[in-house]
């Protein structure tokens, strides 16, 4: 199985054990960043899914939950032992503003975020970076 793959499966896994009743699905993700740039963002994988389950079950979850129920699914299929950051931003962030978060207690406000004068600017180094090869993994 393609390790992304692993991530919508952990998803999924995740949603049936919290029983949630959730029917057949038609799915594809798709995109052309290149992985292990630094840009090829799992945790919006894996919040999409939910985030889009959730609407056409009417689930009734909270954005809160969609986060977390992602990063455990990234934690028990492709074994990867991320913090919260990623999940969270992908679920609750807003245009022009950043989140100042407190990862134990899921405190977090906006702040405003104004590039007025700057431009922020994506350059593909063609250094492949991966938390799989060893950062943040148990």
């Amino acid at each position: 199985m393609d390790s992304r793959q692993n991530y919508l499966s952990g998803v999924i896994d995740q949603m049936q054990q919290k029983q949630l009743p959730i029917g057949g699905f038609d799915c594809t993700f798709g995109g052309n960043l290149p992985v292990g740039a630094g840009l090829y963002a799992s945790a919006a994988v894996e919040c999409g899914l939910p985030f889009a389950l959730n609407e056409i079950f009417a689930l009734n979850l909270c954005k809160l939950e969609i986060a977390l129920m992602a990063q455990k699914a990234e934690h028990t299929f492709p074994v990867i032992m991320c913090g919260i950051i990623d999940q969270f931003a992908s679920v609750m962030g807003q245009k022009d503003k950043v989140i100042l978060l407190d990862c134990t207690s899921f405190e977090y406000r906006y702040l405003p975020l104004q590039f007025k004068d700057y431009l922020l600017v994506l350059i593909n180094t063609k250094f492949r970076h991966t938390l799989a090869d060893g950062e943040c993994k148990k």
